[in-house]
This record gives C-alpha cells, sequence and structure tokens, in this order.
C-alpha cells in the first residue's frame, strides 16, 4: 500500500483559518494553561487520513502520537488548516510512526529525530521548557524475543540520553499488560488499570522503574471503557501507555481512553491532559509614568 492521495493534503506552508485558536500569548499566561496530548494505533494512515483528522480535531489535540502508519518514506505534510504530521517509513508496510502537530503549535518545533520505523523523537518548546516527545511502536507478542529486546535496548538507551532536567512524554503502542497490581513498582504504577500482568507488561514496568518515570495511564480511577485500548471481539486488552518523568507527574490532570472514535476499529485514542502553569519570573513590563502637569514649569 503506498501514501493516501493528496486530495486531503495541502501545500507544506503556514495554514491560515485553523480552528485551533492561537498559542498563548505572554500576556494570558499568567495562570497557565492546558496541553493535550494523545497516542493512536491508527492500523495505517491509508485512505482514512482524513477522518483522523477530523477525530483529532473535534478532540482539540495538540499533539498526538500515532503507530503503524504503513507509509513508505519519511517526511512531513501540512493536512488542510489543521495538523502537521512528521513521520518515519515503514520499510515493510507493517509498522511506521508518526506525529501530529496542531498548526498552532508548529513554529514551536525545534526538530525531529527519526531514529527508526518504531521510534521518532519531537522537540519543542512550551512556554520556558523544552519539551520531548517520544513515540514507540514496539513489536507484538508474535515477533521474535531478539527483535523485542534489541528495540528495547535501542529506546532504553535513547531516553536515557534526554538530559533529566528536559520534559519527556513518551508514548506508543508497547505491547505489555502492566496488570491492576502496583506491588513493587509503587512509584511507577498508580494502581489503576485494567487486567493482568504479562512477561512484556514486567519488562515495561521495570523500563521506566529504571528510568524513574510514571505511567499515567495507571493514576487515575477511571470506568473499564476508559481503560481498555485494544478491542476485539470478546478480547480487551490495555497495551497503550502514556509515560513521563516523575517531577512532571504533577502536571498531568487526566489521562482517559476515547472510545467511541470510528474510523480505527479496534484501537482506541488514548489522551492526556497537562497543565503548564506561567512563568515565574514574569512581571509587568514597567512603563514610567509621565507627569503631564511638570511640561508647564520653567524648569522642564
Amino acid at each position: 500500500m503506498g501514501k493516501p492521495s493528496l486530495n486531503t493534503a495541502q501545500p507544506d506552508a503556514k495554514a491560515e483559518g485553523c480552528v485551533h485558536d492561537d498559542p498563548p500569548r505572554a500576556d494570558k499566561l499568567r495562570k497557565g494553561w492546558f496541553f493535550r496530548v494523545g497516542t493512536w494505533n491508527i492500523d495505517s494512515l491509508t485512505g482514512r487520513s482524513g477522518e483522523l483528522v477530523e477525530a483529532l480535531a473535534e478532540r482539540r489535540m495538540d499533539v498526538a502520537c500515532v503507530q503503524e502508519t504503513r507509509w513508505r518514506g519519511s517526511g512531513c505534510r501540512l493536512f488542510g488548516k489543521r495538523y502537521k504530521l512528521f513521520w518515519m517509513e515503514s520499510k515493510e508496510k507493517t509498522d511506521g510512526v508518526g506525529i501530529f502537530v496542531a498548526e498552532k503549535w508548529v513554529d514551536s518545533v525545534v526538530s525531529v529525530e527519526r531514529h527508526s520505523e518504531r521510534a521518532l523523537v519531537l522537540k519543542m518548546v512550551l512556554g520556558d521548557c523544552l519539551l520531548n516527545v517520544f513515540t514507540v511502536y514496539a513489536p507484538h507478542s508474535g515477533k521474535p524475543d531478539e527483535e523485542k529486546e534489541s528495540v528495547w535496548n535501542e529506546v532504553f538507551h535513547l531516553v536515557s540520553c534526554i538530559p533529566q532536567y528536559k520534559m519527556l512524554v513518551f508514548v506508543g503502542d508497547m505491547n505489555g499488560h502492566i496488570g491492576s497490581s502496583n506491588v513493587g513498582y509503587d512509584g511507577t504504577h498508580g494502581g489503576f488499570i485494567y487486567e493482568f500482568r504479562n512477561a512484556g507488561g514486567s519488562r515495561r514496568l521495570e523500563f521506566a522503574d529504571g528510568l524513574n518515570l510514571v505511567i499515567c495511564n495507571t493514576l487515575f480511577t477511571k470506568q473499564e471503557a476508559k481503560l481498555v485500548t485494544y478491542v476485539t471481539g470478546p478480547v480487551k486488552s490495555t497495551v497503550d501507555y502514556i509515560v513521563v518523568r516523575q517531577e512532571d507527574k504533577a502536571k498531568v490532570r487526566n489521562v482517559k481512553v476515547i472510545s467511541s472514535e470510528e474510523c480505527v476499529p479496534k484501537h482506541k485514542l488514548l489522551v492526556m491532559d497537562m497543565w503548564f502553569k506561567a512563568t515565574n519570573g514574569w512581571h509587568r513590563k514597567f512603563e514610567p509614568r509621565v507627569c503631564v502637569w511638570k511640561l508647564k514649569e520653567e524648569k522642564t
């Protein structure tokens, strides 16, 4: 399968009339602002890119990471007047990752690092911090153990290379069940999640614990429908996760699954709302008062 037709994509230029509001200005950042990040295994961009963009816009996504794009090549493309997609090729038409960025945040993107068809890092400036958005698509259970080990060793190295003082949002289809118990991982696992733990889930927990990360899906009590990210027939599971550093945990205000989107039948959209406070060093610019009445004095 190749790329979809270009009738849903516009030239790679800054769009006008975007449905999103403009980025918050300095005079509006005294309190802060919300920022929504999501992850979604879309099971191919081909033939459904228009529906996906509509769904992301309706859900007011600022950044949305996608897996299984199944597109050849790599690059970036502006869709309509809403989002810009940065993607990494899928050599076997079964993998591939990408990141949609809302048009209002496109100018904040500093760089895009395409490491492989399973790992992509986008860096953007938010207020006074540099945000690293890392999306990953882990090999599923049917892949050889050697491939799984190789991918996670690479990902561990890449995450370790991001300085601790820089903000990290690590998301994707990680193909592992971490289970509802947080025994032994109380700093990483919040205790709220669906189903049991398997070997892949144990590996994900060890990964997060070793890098001082917290799995945000587990921090909030939710109904089953807002915890399950994969549904096919009677089978339900949670394989998609959103992870941040321990020191950024306070910014996370909500994490939930949006199960009502029908353009992708099996996988569900997982979203996280973050709250960014205003820069502590913000001050009103001092403007000296002009004493107009003194202009009439002789000395003046």
